[in-house]
C-alpha cells in the first residue's frame, strides 16, 4: 500500500510540474514560471540547498516544500504544509503569487 501511495503521489506531483511547463511554453518568453525539483535523498545539491535554506541536514518525518527565488537576492519561502501533494503544492504556489508568504534569506 505504501509503494502504491508513493507512486500515486509522484504522479500527482509530476502533473503539477507538467502543468507549469505547459504554461511556460504558452508564455511570451517561452519560460516556465517555476522549475520543479524533487529529492528523496540528501545526495547531490540537496545538502547545499538544505544548508542555504537553514533546513536540518537530514529529512525529518515530514517533507519540506520550498520555493527558491534566487534572482531575488537569494530569497526563499518555506511551506507550512506537512504533506506534499498536488493540492498543497498548488496552494503554496498561489500563496507565493499572491505575495502572502514570508520571504526568508539564503545564507551560508
Amino acid at each position: 500500500l505504501s509503494l502504491r501511495r508513493n507512486v500515486l503521489r509522484h504522479a500527482e506531483l509530476l502533473g503539477v510540474a507538467e502543468d507549469i511547463a505547459a504554461k511556460g511554453k504558452e508564455a511570451e518568453d517561452k519560460e516556465p514560471e517555476f522549475i520543479c525539483f524533487f529529492a528523496s535523498s540528501s545526495e547531490g545539491p540537496v545538502g547545499q540547498v538544505r544548508k542555504l535554506t537553514k533546513q536540518p541536514e537530514t529529512a525529518g518525518a515530514n517533507p519540506t516544500l520550498l520555493i527558491l527565488d534566487i534572482p531575488d537576492n537569494g530569497g526563499y519561502y518555506v511551506s507550512p504544509a506537512t504533506e506534499v501533494n498536488g493540492a498543497t503544492v498548488r496552494s503554496f504556489l498561489e500563496a507565493y503569487r499572491a505575495g502572502s508568504l514570508e520571504r526568508q534569506q539564503m545564507g551560508r
